[in-house]
């Protein structure tokens, strides 16, 4: 299962067709958006519609103020909302997910060390930054996709659940 993992679209459809379009060259069978789809211009339901025909999930992030329109969307399709945290089981590996803008959050799927059996995910996925990172913290994988708006390279990311192998792409 190759999970294509992008964030911080801020409503910029024709960049999300284009990840949309590697994704599929790549194998893609699932996406998970890490927040601010849309924006205060920009219809972040565009975004969705772009990585159509894809399953997959998504959370709010602090630009996203469509929330309704966005849970709607997912609603009649093949998505899930996620809010503004969640976790989601594929492939036998527990993903957690949250834009990135709240520590708290962040610290909740990070707080128990691998060791636990109460640990909560095997990764973390977020974005906020708009710069891309791959980080190992208490035994959970962080990892950033980077962005598609208002980074000097705009980026994506696949990660092949089956094999642990993660997959920078610059979208242009």
């Amino acid at each position: 299962m190759i999970l294509g993992i992008l964030s911080d679209t801020h409503g910029r459809s024709a960049l999300a067709y284009k990840a949309a379009e590697l994704f599929a060259s790549r194998g893609v069978s699932y996406f998970i958006h890490c927040g601010d789809v849309g924006d205060y211009s920009y219809d972040g339901c565009r975004v969705l519609e772009a990585l159509l025909p894809l399953p997959g999930a998504f959370v709010f992030g602090n630009n996203d103020f469509d929330r309704q329109a966005l849970f709607d969307f997912a609603q009649t399709h093949n998505m899930t909302c996620l809010d503004y945290a969640g976790e989601i089981s594929i492939a036998d590996k527990r993903i957690g997910v949250t834009h990135g803008d709240n520590r708290r959050r962040i610290a909740s799927f990070l707080e128990l060390p691998v060791e636990s059996p109460e640990r909560r995910v095997d990764y973390l996925l977020t974005g906020h930054t708009h710069q891309k990172h791959d980080v190992h913290v208490n035994g959970v994988r962080r990892i950033n996709p980077g962005a598609l708006f208002r980074a000097p390279r705009k980026t994506v990311a696949t990660l092949d659940l089956a094999t642990d192998t993660l997959e920078f792409f610059v979208v242009e």
